[in-house]
């Protein structure tokens, strides 16, 4: 048992999901390496760390709270007060000035702290649920740096919002079934929500573009 053990830590898990911002269409999901071995559900069932995939969120949480892209991001490099009482001290980045295209394209920790400090997990999380994640997100100012456990289903489904203007679809997989004689069984009703404004999504897909275009430097 303990060698069949060690060989299954070897494998390695993982799946993928391609979406279809305009409308929601799920072009893509693979849940698993084999199913044959593996009867797990990946996209849907598994809810890992999200890691700096969040951080887009608190950008554009940023934004939407005031702050303007163009104003600079001044980090401590080390522990922040926060509004709550007490210190954090997190990892990643010290201090300076930054740019939010700079701090994103760069996955600066600091910036991110720096910018969620200000304003809080409160309206990160409220926006995200306008997003599709109905996942446990703790209340926590560590969010911003990816301390939440979501599945690829809501993520992706999240991110595509930004890409579509704002505008959350969620996604679809099954749009309608028929019977043999054609009549209409199920069509698919998906949630659409509007909560970001188009402009600040915009704003944060250009931010998002830095990686490519330029990188972290």
């Amino acid at each position: 048992p303990y060698d069949s053990i060690i060989y299954h830590k070897t494998i390695l898990h993982a799946s993928l999901m391609s979406v279809d911002p305009n409308n929601g269409f799920v072009k893509a999901w693979v849940g698993g390496i084999d199913y044959k071995y593996f009867k797990y559900d990946n996209v849907w069932l598994s809810k890992r760390q999200v890691g700096s995939t969040f951080k887009p969120f608190v950008y554009a949480t940023a934004m939407r709270m005031g702050i303007n892209p163009c104003e600079p991001i001044v980090c401590s490099g080390g522990c922040i007060d926060l509004p709550t009482g007490g210190q954090w001290c997190p990892k990643g980045g010290g201090g300076g000035t930054y740019t939010m295209a700079r701090a994103l394209a760069g996955s600066i920790n600091a910036a991110a702290a720096t910018l969620i400090s200000k304003f809080g997990p409160e309206p990160v999380i409220a926006m995200l649920r306008h997003m599709g994640v109905k996942s446990d997100i703790p209340m926590m100012y560590s969010i911003a740096l990816g301390a939440a456990n979501i599945s690829l289903f809501e993520l992706l489904g999240a991110q595509a919002t930004l890409v579509n203007q704002g505008l959350y679809i969620e996604p679809t997989f099954i749009m309608r079934v028929e019977d043999r004689n054609g009549n209409l069984i199920y069509e698919a009703d998906p949630v659409i929500d509007q909560d970001l404004d188009p402009d600040i999504a915009y704003k944060t897909v250009k931010l998002m573009r830095g990686v490519c275009d330029h990188g972290p430097a």
